[in-house]
């Protein structure tokens, strides 16, 4: 997944990214996203609807998430 999201920033395709943010977030458990990236569950729903990004902030918090999930 981390790997997935670094080459689409390298290539620059946000769009890509973002996709890739938000699949993830439909198959993780919400409460307990929301919990590991200091944000509430509202705004993980938030997250999910078109045209919603996330702060820098949430999404290097997100990035952490999947480093701890794969180690």
């Amino acid at each position: 997944m981390q790997k997935a999201i670094l080459q689409a920033l390298l290539e620059g395709d946000f769009d890509a990214v973002i996709g890739i943010y938000r699949a993830h977030l439909r198959v993780l458990n919400r409460s307990h996203t929301a919990k590991s990236l200091n944000v509430s569950r509202q705004y993980i729903h938030k997250m999910l609807k078109p045209g919603n990004t996330p702060s820098l902030r949430t999404f290097a918090a997100f990035m952490r998430l999947l480093r701890e999930r794969v180690a």
